[in-house]
């Protein structure tokens, strides 16, 4: 960050509060500018946005007008701005009611976009986290959920996502659609009319064809009431006498009807293809395929039943009870298949875990075999391990026994050897021990004597013994190292062997289940052909039987007819002119009947369209109009929506991106700026809304457990606030080292103005920021500042303004 641009200087002249030339110097660090209200504080902030974008963030919302920034008592405002050896320099003129400008980079005249080019950031960029204000701060630290979504969008410059689905006149559509609903709400069936008969015109069509049918109809009913009254006058003269074959004659009325009902039904049919064997061979088929499945489904008294039918209609019923029995029957057997399919995926799940803990096991095994083998291998050699202990102990015993020994025969050797030196060049000697003189003449015995101890010291082979321990010495502690992993070893070998036995009864288990599967499954099946083909087929004889039974009630009423009709013939009466006239007689009826259903029809139509037309006509509504307005704009309110679900989608996803983007780098500067271990970290998640939309929540960290933002303190959320614009200052690209706040916390009490100052201090000293131009009023937080800086060993810089004169 050391290349990054810094702000040496900035001089004004006749800009807002600053009449006459004054220049304000800046350090590479903390700079302060401190001031009552209306001394110039904010005004030297937005001198720099202006010598940099030639605007200003107020001007820009039009708060205030550009020409606001130049003096009331000038006509011009200069801005000079040293930025790390550049000179920037912007004028704004006043002429009239308008305004211009002129700018010059190092002394040549220069353009927005060249100056843009310069500083890697545009106006927008800058005035999302360059100039920080107290309202993004607040936003982020004390604002709702939406407020606070708003806030990291503005951040990343996605609010236009926002502004694009408010722009669209959604609710202007809506309102359209609800006034001209309310002009449609006297005559609400208007809609079902044109839905029904297409426009008004042809419900108007239909109500003069309905009128015209209502006419219509009420005259022939007119003219066939007249004929019924005729008729039924005739046939009055015949009533005395067929009062005398009263019973014969309306039977005989009935048989007549119904066999011409039967004989039409039965014209296409050839009796001997209905005849009762073929249809009692078909039930016996139906009945030997039936039977098996009834005993193998353990429903042997149905099948009894079955077996002793005789009739046609036993045969029948006993047949659809089977059926009903065997659905029920695999409805037990489907149950009972998707308990044993829920069990196998019980049981495999069971072997995939055995397996994977066996896999676990067999590494731990494969991890420390090395380990155990080589114990093994000292056990074999050596013993176990007290054993080779107990030979440590031994072999160190003897060594301390021989070792006492040799020491002693040592020393005597070295007198020895000493008074056979002093004999052999003095001729005498005097014992160092015992201080007794010795002569010449016992050199040789000295000289046997010193021969047989030296012998004795090699036989006592002291070496020998001493590498013997710390070859034991050696085992011990190599095999007390490998103990615990040879124990491991054998103790893993056992519940390898304990889950092998365990996985070969789970696959058995499986196998057997698998097979008892597949044969429910087949049995399922056969079960369901049967039922299947027995139904189609018992359905087919049942419709056989019933044509059977009419043929024999045709051929029975044939019979009956004949007898009644010379019955009659005999009673005297003209039988043929009788029931002419009564056939007569029902034809009009039954004709009168139709004609007055269907005149009530027409009637009821005919009301209810010259209701809602008379209503419509009344009103003077062009429905069809108002119905195609409603329709369009309905169309338009679709898309609408269409368009807000996809802006909804892709606002959803860019939110999803911004916090993988953001949320190490926010976490790390967190880490990096809160000194304190009641928080680990903080959290930063896309929250999906019941609606439509996301929005971002922040938790901080606190014994792994999320902590919502509303319970933090004040200078908690300040840090994490500024751990936000910091991480966004750190991931766009520009070439500006600086940071302006324009009174960043105005209403925090003393704690959060500490951790406020000891964040801002942290990320300059630690580089996350080269310099920090910051305006305030508090006498608090510019002493918490400072304090800071001197602890921080932060440069710092305090500019303190006083009211113009």
């Amino acid at each position: 960050m050391s290349s990054r641009l810094i702000i040496d200087s900035v001089e004004l002249e006749g800009f807002r509060v600053f009449k006459s030339r004054v220049v304000f110097n800046f350090i590479d660090g903390l700079n302060v500018i401190h001031g009552p209200i209306g001394s110039g504080k904010s005004s030297i902030i937005q001198a720099i946005e202006f010598a940099l974008y030639g605007n200003q963030l107020e001007a820009r919302e039009r708060v205030a007008r550009l020409s606001d920034l130049i003096n009331e008592d000038s006509n011009e405002a200069t801005v000079a701005l040293r930025l790390s050896g550049n000179l920037i320099l912007r004028r704004l003129m006043r002429k009239g009611n308008s305004t211009y400008q002129a700018l010059t980079l190092n002394g040549n005249q220069s353009t927005d976009d060249q100056l843009v080019t310069l500083l890697g950031v545009d106006d927008d960029d800058f005035e999302r986290f360059i100039l920080i204000s107290h309202k993004t701060l607040e936003d982020l630290v004390y604002g709702s959920v939406r407020r606070r979504t708003l806030a990291i969008d503005r951040l990343f410059g996605l609010e236009f996502l926002e502004i694009l689905g408010s722009v669209l006149p959604v609710k202007q559509v809506n309102e359209a659609i609800d006034i001209r609903k309310q002009r449609l709400a006297s005559i609400r069936e208007a809609e079902d009319l044109l839905r029904k008969y297409g426009s008004i015109k042809a419900a108007l069509d239909k109500r003069s064809s309905l009128a015209a049918e209502i006419e219509s109809i009420r005259e022939q009913v007119k003219a066939i009431s007249s004929a019924y009254v005729e008729l039924a006058n005739r046939r009055s003269r015949y009533v005395e006498a067929i009062k005398r074959v009263e019973e014969q004659y309306t039977r005989y009325l009935y048989v007549r009807e119904r066999l011409r009902q039967l004989e039409e039904e039965l014209r296409s049919i050839k009796d001997e293809d209905y005849g009762e064997v073929l249809i009692k061979g078909s039930l016996e088929v139906i009945r030997r395929m039936l039977i098996p499945r009834l005993e193998s489904a353990m429903l042997q008294e149905l099948s009894e039943r079955l077996e002793k039918a005789n009739t046609i209609d036993e045969l029948l019923e006993l047949s659809y009870s089977g059926i009903n029995a065997l659905e029920g029957k695999v409805k037990e057997l489907e149950e009972e298949l998707e308990a044993m399919r829920r069990s196998r995926e019980d049981l495999s799940r069971l072997i995939d875990r055995t397996r994977g803990e066996l896999n676990s096991i067999m590494e731990r095994i494969n991890a420390i075999e090395e380990a155990a083998k080589q114990y093994a291998e000292y056990v074999r050699k050596y013993g176990d391990l007290s054993k080779v202990k107990a030979d440590l102990e031994s072999a160190r015993s003897e060594y301390n026994e021989i070792e006492t020994v040799v020491k002693v025969k040592a020393s005597a050797l070295e007198v020895l050897n000493y008074l056979i030196r002093e004999l052999e060049i003095h001729g005498e000697a005097t014992c160092p021990v015992h201080g007794f003189k010795v002569t010449r003449d016992r050199l040789n015995e000295l000289k046997e004597r010193a021969s047989n101890l030296q012998r004795e010291l090699s036989e006592l082979r002291i070496i020998d013994v001493k590498n013997r321990v710390n070859e034991l010495e050696r085992v011990v502690m190599e095999m007390e190292g490998l103990y615990t992993q040879y124990v491991q070893y054998q103790e893993l070998l056992s519940k390898v062997n304990d889950y092998k036995t365990q996985l070969n009864q789970y696959i058995d288990k499986l196998q057997r289940l698998e097979r008892a599967i597949a044969d429910l499954e087949k049995r399922i099946k056969d079960f369901r052909g049967i039922i299947e083909l027995t139904h189609r087929r018992l359905e087919e004889t049942e419709k056989r039987y019933l044509i059977l039974r009419k043929i024999k009630e045709r051929d029975s009423l044939r019979l009956e007819e004949s007898n009644l009709l010379s019955e009659l013939k005999g009673s005297g009466i003209n039988l043929d002119e009788i029931v002419g006239i009564d056939e007569a007689l029902r034809d009009m009826e039954k004709r009168m009947d139709e004609l007055r259903r269907r005149l009530e029809e027409a009637t009821s139509e005919y009301m209810q369209l010259d209701t809602v037309l008379s209503r419509i006509s009344h009103e003077n509504i062009d429905v069809e109009k108002t119905l195609s307005e409603i329709k369009e704009l309905e169309e338009i309110n679709g898309k609408f929506q269409r368009i807000l679900n996809k802006l909804n989608e892709v606002q959803n996803k860019v939110r999803g991106d911004v916090v993988n983007i953001i949320q190490s780098k926010v976490v790390d500067l967190f880490k990096q700026l809160y000194p304190y271990s009641d928080l680990e970290g903080i959290t930063v998640k896309l929250q999906h809304r019941r609606g439509k939309g996301s929005d971002y929540v922040l938790y901080a960290l606190r014994g792994g457990r999320d902590v919502p933002v509303s319970r933090l303190s004040d200078g908690q959320r300040l840090t994490l606030a500024q751990s936000f614009v910091l991480a966004v200052y750190r991931l766009m690209q520009h070439n500006l080292g600086f940071i302006l706040m324009d009174e960043p916390i105005p209403y925090v009490d003393a704690n959060a103005k500490r951790t406020f100052s000891e964040t801002i201090v942290r990320a300059i000293s630690e580089g996350m920021i080269n310099q920090v131009i910051l305006a305030t009023q508090d006498d608090a937080l510019l002493e918490a500042l400072i304090k800071s800086s001197e602890g921080g060993k932060v440069r710092s810089n305090v500019i303190r303004l006083q009211h113009p004169r």
